[in-house]
């Protein structure tokens, strides 16, 4: 999360600074900030559904185990 903070400050200041001397900076650079976001997003949900399916395999394991050295 604080990487994603730090990443809104940074692009805030390039947005700044390049709109002064291109019209059409802002728009880029607010475009590559959305398919940043948004594609970060989708890494986090990724990894959550990852640990998620990890969690689930070692308690699936431990029962499996269980049946078969009661």
């Amino acid at each position: 999360m604080n990487a994603r903070i730090a990443d809104i400050g940074h692009y805030a200041n390039l947005v700044t600074e390049e709109s002064f001397t291109d019209p059409e900076a802002e728009e880029r650079m607010l475009d590559t900030f959305n398919d940043y976001i948004q594609t970060h997003d989708k890494v986090v949900s990724m990894e959550e559904d990852l640990q998620q399916e990890v969690s689930y395999f070692k308690i699936s394991r431990k029962y499996c185990l269980r049946a078969e050295n009661p």
